[in-house]
């Protein structure tokens, strides 16, 4: 399965009054519950080792978010630094350039960097190292 038909199916989903949906091909899972509306919108999506539910901001908690937001590309796990052992390619108050390498999202065994659309300060970094991340979902907040 591509990105873009995962990113359909989300957006299906999410549309739909569907509460829960499972779905396995092969080695791949996928999984994703919904909460109601007035408690914001919650996927649990995994592939074989995912432990935590991710949530989105619902639309009125994005707003509130002051300056430029960063957000995921894509659906898969937040990793902070280029492996383990080194430190955190940005972190909180660190000027950033436009095209700088914030974080690396890994989707399907492949890496993917996230580079900054704006020049500025990192006034916030909104995801976990190693946190599962959906698609949409802010992960940096620059001013």
């Amino acid at each position: 399965m591509d990105f873009e038909q995962i990113r359909t199916l989300l957006e299906l989903f999410d549309a739909s009054s569907l509460e829960k949906c499972e779905l396995k091909i092969d080695d791949f899972e996928l999984k994703m519950l919904k909460k109601s509306r007035e408690s914001g919108v919650a996927f649990e999506s995994a592939f074989r080792d995912a432990k935590e539910p991710i949530t989105i901001l619902p639309e009125d908690e994005k707003k509130t978010l002051n300056g430029n937001v960063i957000s995921a590309p894509i659906v898969g796990t937040f990793y902070a630094s280029p492996s383990p052992e080194e430190p955190p390619f940005v972190s909180k108050g660190q000027r950033v350039k436009k095209g700088d390498v914030l974080c690396i999202i890994e989707a399907m065994k492949v890496m993917n960097e996230v580079t900054s659309s704006f020049e500025g300060t990192v006034a916030d970094i909104l995801a976990n190292n190693e946190e599962l991340v959906e698609y949409g979902r802010p992960l940096f907040r620059i001013s």
